[in-house]
């Protein structure tokens, strides 16, 4: 009878039996008997390889599936995370006196073992992990102390490193070396200003040591916080941290990492960085300290008192006499670095691209398990009930609905020759009318021909259209009407948008019924493929500033009242909304509009 299907990865143990099966006896019980160091461990190192590739298929076959299935052997698509570890450093004596600070520029390495002729060669594998706090080793400590790290970048590969792997120094520059360098002291950061020559410092030195050689401020040595690119005269410039390293007494409360400090009588700031018995560690230190100073806490409230200052934040002024040397953690510091255990939690961002594959992007904050149940099932696209439902999502928590209009259908008949003008069928009976309107009344300047014309009416509401001329007077004699009523009220012109002539309008007559208005003129285009959205007007949202209110606005700029009113920031949003969904759904080559729709969908 065949055996049970196999589930999830194969283990060595599996593989190993496997291999056992299909060669010769005589050749496998020799090897079996006598163990690694006698040729097995061959075949192990291949079925180790073989476990791996076995789990990177699962993990990589099961992360396709957006939902979790009834036979899921691994965890489903998920998003990107960065892998995490507790790394374990300990110090020698070299540099015991010191404070040193890691913080979150200083990056390990992987470093596994590789074969070359001459026995197993140490090599990196570019994976770096990088602290997720500052950690501080104050002086005379040695460790061991744990450094929570979080992987360089995103992805599986992060979770790799074997146990005690994780444990190199990645520092670029170390060693560099140069003399005639500048010290220029500030308030809470000093800078070391080198010459245009190697060697300069690099925005890679970020993190690490800098000790001075030579000059008036010999033997300090400072953490580089930051990097300014080279400039005429100069080749860069390193910011040092203004640290102090204390010994404190009478400590009360607990400190708070990074919180801000008063010293003394408050006239000094400084930063908080590390407190351990009687040594204390504090930077960006603004101000002269002394023993008998009180250091304060501003958010914990803790304070303790000084009694020595072993470390001055203060360094001396140099002009082109400072000789110094960016030190090696490990050679000159004395520190090493190791993982216990394995990184964990490194993914890639495969339920991102699944979304991305149905153009559904993640929304701020979005969690997976909310992402998964969104982009599960594709969209419901191109349909026009598709594009109904996808409106009324947004509208139906306003008590609205949207008007659908095809180019065509009986909502959107568009123009045209045929009909008999005496059937009283509404569908039929229309032959060459246009939507267009007569009007008369005082006129001041000439409007264009066809140009766009545009009436505001006291309610806030706009009819627009285009301009009509008389060809054989030249004046303007109507509208052919695009959106809204044009009504014959004088106080409200009609004003051509390119001419900037305006009509008084007196009398206006003609134009379609309710029944009509979208029997309108189509371009090439519009009459093919084209469709509006009738949507409500609404009125939600900010309005901005405003002095009036009402149909009789005191300060606005007549005739368009708009002056100083704003406009319903809700309701922009919105229609935006509407817009933005509606032009992802719509089919390719369609073209849409959104209108505002105050008669009802007839």
């Amino acid at each position: 009878m065949a055996s049970d299907p196999q589930v999830g990865p194969y283990t060595q143990q599996q593989l190993l039996e496997l291999w056992i099966s299909l060669v010769d006896p005589l050749y496998v019980q020799p090897l079996l008997l006598q163990g690694d160091g006698h040729g097995l461990e061959v075949f192990s190192q291949q079925q180790a390889q073989g476990v791996r590739a076995s789990q990177a298929i699962d993990r990589t076959t099961q992360g396709m599936f957006i939902l979790p299935w009834s036979g899921q052997s691994d965890v489903p698509a998920e998003g990107a995370a960065r892998a995490r570890v507790d790394l374990t450093m300990m110090r020698t004596a070299i540099a015991l006196p010191l404070a040193i600070t890691f913080n979150l520029a200083v990056r390990f390495e992987e470093e596994t073992t590789d074969y070359s002729d001459a026995g197993s060669l140490p090599v990196r594998t570019g994976r770096l992990y990088l602290p997720s706090q500052l950690v501080t080793f104050g002086p005379g400590d040695t460790g061991p102390t744990t450094v929570p790290a979080i992987a360089a970048g995103e992805g599986y590969g992060y979770n790799n490193p074997l146990p005690g792997t994780i444990k190199a120094f990645a520092q670029v520059g170390a060693g560099f070396t140069n003399i005639r360098a500048t010290i220029a002291p500030g308030p809470t950061a000093h800078r070391l200003i080198v010459q245009p020559n190697p060697d300069v410092v690099l925005p890679q030195h970020v993190g690490q040591y800098v000790k001075i050689i030579s000059g008036a401020n010999a033997g300090q040595i400072r953490r580089i916080i930051g990097y300014e690119a080279p400039t005429p005269g100069n080749g860069g410039v390193a910011v040092l941290a203004k640290t102090a390293v204390l010994q404190v007494a009478g400590t009360v409360g607990t400190f708070i990492l990074g919180e801000s400090l008063t010293v003394g009588a408050g006239l000094v700031a400084a930063k908080f960085i590390y407190l351990n018995g009687p040594h204390a560690v504090i930077e960006e230190v603004n101000g002269v300290i002394a023993p008998a100073d009180v250091i304060t806490g501003v958010s914990s409230g803790a304070t303790t008192t000084i009694t020595s200052v072993d470390l001055s934040p203060d360094m001396v002024p140099e002009l082109n006499n400072t000789t110094w040397l960016i030190l090696d953690f490990e050679k000159d510091l004395g520190f090493s670095v190791t993982n216990e255990l394995s990184p964990t939690g490194g993914r890639l961002a495969m339920l991102d691209e699944l979304g991305a594959e149905r153009n559904i992007g993640r929304a701020p904050g979005e969690t997976d398990d909310a992402y998964r149940q969104r982009i599960a099932t594709l969209p419901d696209t191109v349909s026009p009930n598709a594009i109904r439902r996808a409106v009324n999502r947004v509208l139906s928590p306003l008590g609205a609905a949207v008007c659908l209009r095809e180019v065509g259908l009986e909502l959107f008949r568009g123009m045209f020759f045929d009909g008999d003008p005496l059937n009283l069928d509404r569908r039929v009976g229309f032959a060459f009318d246009l939507a267009s309107v007569l009007v008369g009344g005082a006129i001041v300047g000439s409007f264009f021909e066809g140009e766009r014309v545009k009436q505001v009416h006291g309610s806030g509401q706009i009819a627009t259209g285009r301009a009509l001329i008389d060809h054989s007077t030249g004046i303007f004699m109507g509208i052919d009407v695009t959106e809204g009523d044009f009504v014959a009220v004088p106080a409200e012109l009609i004003v051509g948008e390119r001419s900037g002539a305006a009509c008084a309008p007196a009398v206006v007559t003609g134009g379609l019924s309710p029944f009509d208005r979208f029997r309108v003129d189509l371009d090439y285009l519009e009459f093919r493929a084209f469709f509006l959205l009738g949507v409500p007007p609404l009125s939600t949202g900010e309005f901005g500033l405003a002095f009036d209110a009402g149909p009789s606005n005191a300060f606005d700029a007549s005739p368009f009242l708009a002056f100083m009113d704003g406009f319903p920031v809700g309701a922009a949003i919105t229609y935006r909304a509407i817009w933005q969904d509606i032009d992802k759904r719509r089919a390719g080559g369609v073209g849409f509009d959104l209108y505002i729709e105050t008669l009802g969908c007839f």
